[in-house]
C-alpha cells in the first residue's frame, strides 16, 4: 500500500474538504425574517386597531369631503401647569386645518368637550360625524419639545399614520407644519396656491410671545371675571414681545368686547365706555393681519351701526379665511337676519351647527330670530326655550323669550318670565336701549318685536325707541349740509364744526377740545385729542322722524355701543 494513501483511498496529508453551507444559511434567516415581518404587517393592517364606528349610527351624514376630528392633545409633561401648551397646540392644528377648504373640521368647542373623558374613537366619529380621527400628546421639557399624533381612519379602525416630532421648543411651529404637511399628503387633498400660502404663514416668529398668546387664550376658555384680567395680562405681555402679533391684538379686542357685553369691565379695572375704545383700537390694530375671526367682529359691530351691507362683507371674508370656523357661518347667519333675508340665514346655521354640534345655544338663539322674523312662533318657542335651558346664564335671551310668548299669545307667561329673571335694564327708557340690540332692518319685525318687549312688561314708550330705517339715513351730502359751518347739541356737548371740518367740543365752561371731522362713505367721522384716546371714528346718521319732546330736529349717530344723539343749533 501506497504510505502516503489512507484506507480510503485519500493522500495522508491532505485535508478533508468542507462543504460551504453558511450562505444558504443566512439566506433562509432573511427569508424568515420578511415571512414573519408581512406576516406581522398583515396581521395590522387586515386587524383594527380599534373598533370602528358605524356609518349608520353616526349623527350625521359623512361630507364629501375627509372629515377630522381633532381631539385635545394629552400634555405628558412633568409639570401639569404645562397643560395650556397641549391645549395651545390642539387649537393651533385645528386652526391650520380648518383653513384648507378641502377639508372637513370639527370645530374646537366640540372637539375639547372629549378633553379629560375616556371616550373610544368609534364614540367620537358617531357623535361628530366624522371618518378621520386625530389623536396625539405633547411633551416639554424646557427648551425641548416632543409631538407624537396619529391620524385614525374611524370607519375602518385602521392607523393612517402615527409619527413622533421631536425639537426644540423654537422650532414648534415647523414641528406643527410637518403635522399639517403630513394630513394633508396622507388625504390626498390639493391646496390652492392662497390656502398653502395661508395655511404656512405664522403670525409671529416670537416663541415667548407665542408662549404668552397660549396662556392668555386658556385663561379666556374658562368664561369668568378673573380669568378674562388674567387673558388680557397675558395677551398685552404677547404684543410687548411682538408688537406686530394679529392674532393677540385680535384677542384682546374680543377680551374687552366681552367685557362689555357680560358687565365685567370691572375685573379690567376700566368702564364700559373705555373697554369700548380699546376693542375699537385693537381691532383696527388686528386688520392689519385679519383673521377670520377679527371679519368675526368686524361683522357685529357692522350690524349695531345699521351697516347691513358692510357687515355681510365682513362675513364673507371670515368665510373665505376659513371655511371651516363655524363662528364665520355664525356671523353671516347673524348678519342675514337683521338684514332681513332670515331664509337665507338658515341654511348659514345648519352648517355651523354641523360645523360644532356640542356647541349649540348659540345657533338655536340665531334660529329663533329667524324664525321669529318668518311668523314662524311655535317653532320659535321651541328653539329659544332649549337655547336658554342650554345657557340660562345669557340673559339677553330671555327678553326674546317673552317677545316670541306675546307673539303666541301667551302675555301673562311672557311677563312672568321677565319678571322671575329680573333683567337687568338701566337707563331712562330700556326699551329704546334694547331696541339698539336687536336691529331689524325690516320695519314690520321691528315693530313687532317691540311690540312683545312692551306687552311683555319692559318700560318704555312703546313708539319711543327710535326708528332706524334706511329711509332715514343721511347720504354724505346731506350730512355735510347738517353739520360743516354750523352747531350742534348733543348729550356728548355742544359741537362747533367749520366748513373745512375744523371742530371743537365744550360743555360748559368746564370742558373744550379741538379736533376734526369730514365725511367718508356717507358716514360722519370725528377724531378728537384727548376724547376717545383720540382714535378716529365714523358712523351713519340717520333721521329721527319723531324728532325731540320739545318738536325739535333729531339726528342719531350710530355707534356699534349706542345713540348718540344731537340736534341743530340756531
Amino acid at each position: 500500500m501506497d504510505p502516503r494513501v489512507t484506507v480510503s483511498g485519500k493522500p495522508v496529508d491532505e485535508k478533508p474538504k468542507v462543504t460551504r453551507r453558511m450562505p444558504i444559511l443566512v439566506w433562509a434567516a432573511v427569508v424568515l425574517m420578511l415571512a414573519v415581518a408581512i406576516g406581522i404587517w398583515q396581521f395590522y393592517v387586515r386587524r383594527p386597531s380599534v373598533e370602528p364606528a358605524s356609518k349608520e349610527k353616526m349623527a350625521f351624514p359623512l361630507p364629501d369631503k375627509p372629515s377630522i376630528a381633532v381631539l385635545p392633545f394629552v400634555n405628558m409633561s412633568d409639570d401639569p401647569n404645562q397643560e395650556y401648551f397641549s391645549d395651545g397646540i390642539t387649537e393651533d392644528l385645528i386652526t391650520d386645518l380648518s383653513k384648507i377648504s378641502g377639508l372637513f373640521i370639527i370645530a374646537r368647542n366640540s372637539t375639547f368637550a372629549y378633553k379629560g373623558k375616556p371616550v373610544k374613537i368609534r364614540q367620537v366619529a358617531e357623535e361628530l360625524g366624522v371618518r378621520y380621527v386625530l389623536e396625539g400628546s405633547v411633551r416639554k421639557a424646557q427648551d425641548q419639545v416632543r409631538i407624537n399624533a396619529q391620524l385614525i381612519d374611524a370607519t375602518t379602525g385602521h392607523h393612517i399614520w402615527a409619527e413622533r416630532y421631536d425639537g426644540k421648543l423654537e422650532d414648534i411651529f415647523a414641528l406643527q407644519d410637518k403635522v399639517t404637511q403630513k394630513i394633508v399628503k396622507e388625504l390626498a387633498v390639493k391646496l390652492t396656491m392662497a390656502e398653502r400660502e395661508h395655511v404656512l404663514r405664522r403670525e409671529t416668529d416670537n416663541i415667548l410671545a407665542y408662549e404668552a398668546y397660549l396662556k392668555g387664550s386658556n385663561h379666556y376658555g374658562r368664561f369668568n371675571p378673573d380669568d378674562l384680567a388674567k387673558a388680557v395680562f397675558y395677551f398685552n405681555k404677547a404684543i410687548e414681545l411682538d408688537p406686530n402679533y394679529g392674532r393677540a391684538y385680535a384677542a384682546l379686542a374680543l377680551a374687552y368686547k366681552r367685557a362689555n357685553d357680560v358687565a365685567w369691565v370691572g375685573s379690567l379695572k376700566t368702564n364700559n365706555e373705555e373697554a369700548w375704545i380699546w376693542t375699537r383700537i385693537y381691532l383696527r390694530l388686528a386688520m392689519k393681519e385679519p383673521t377670520s375671526l377679527v371679519h368675526q367682529l368686524a361683522s357685529k359691530l357692522n350690524i349695531y351701526q345699521r351697516l347691513y351691507k358692510e357687515a355681510i362683507t365682513e362675513a364673507e371674508q371670515a368665510i373665505a379665511l376659513d371655511p371651516n370656523d363655524p363662528g364665520s357661518y355664525h356671523a353671516m347667519a347673524e348678519a342675514l337676519i337683521w338684514s332681513g333675508r332670515s331664509d337665507e340665514a338658515v341654511d348659514f346655521i345648519k352648517k355651523a351647527m354641523r360645523l360644532d354640534p356640542h356647541k349649540l345655544a348659540p345657533y338655536l338663539y340665531l334660529l329663533d330670530l329667524a324664525r321669529f322674523s318668518l311668523e314662524q312662533m311655535q317653532d320659535a318657542a321651541a328653539l329659544i326655550e332649549r337655547a336658554l335651558t342650554l345657557r340660562p346664564e345669557t340673559y339677553i335671551w330671555r327678553t326674546t323669550l317673552a317677545v316670541v310668548y306675546v307673539s303666541l299669545g301667551r302675555i301673562k307667561e311672557a311677563q312672568a318670565y321677565v319678571a322671575i329673571f329680573n333683567v337687568p335694564l338701566t337707563g331712562a327708557d330700556p326699551l329704546r336701549l334694547l331696541m339698539h340690540r336687536y336691529p331689524f332692518k325690516n320695519l314690520e319685525v321691528s315693530e313687532r318685536f317691540a311690540d312683545g318687549l312692551f306687552k311683555a312688561g319692559i318700560v318704555g314708550e312703546r313708539s319711543g325707541y327710535y326708528k332706524v330705517y334706511a329711509k332715514n339715513r343721511l347720504t354724505g351730502e346731506e350730512i355735510r349740509r347738517l353739520v360743516f359751518g354750523l352747531k350742534v347739541s348733543s348729550w356728548e356737548g355742544i359741537i362747533d364744526r367749520t366748513k373745512d371740518g375744523k371742530a371743537t367740543i365744550s360743555r360748559g365752561f368746564f370742558y373744550s377740545e379741538n379736533g376734526k371731522s369730514w365725511v367718508e362713505n356717507d358716514k360722519l367721522c370725528n377724531q378728537w385729542q384727548t376724547l376717545r384716546r383720540g382714535i378716529k371714528h365714523c358712523a351713519p346718521v340717520f333721521r329721527n322722524p319723531e324728532g325731540t319732546p320739545d318738536g325739535l330736529d333729531e339726528y342719531l349717530w350710530i355707534t356699534d355701543r349706542n345713540f348718540i344723539t344731537f340736534s341743530p343749533v340756531d
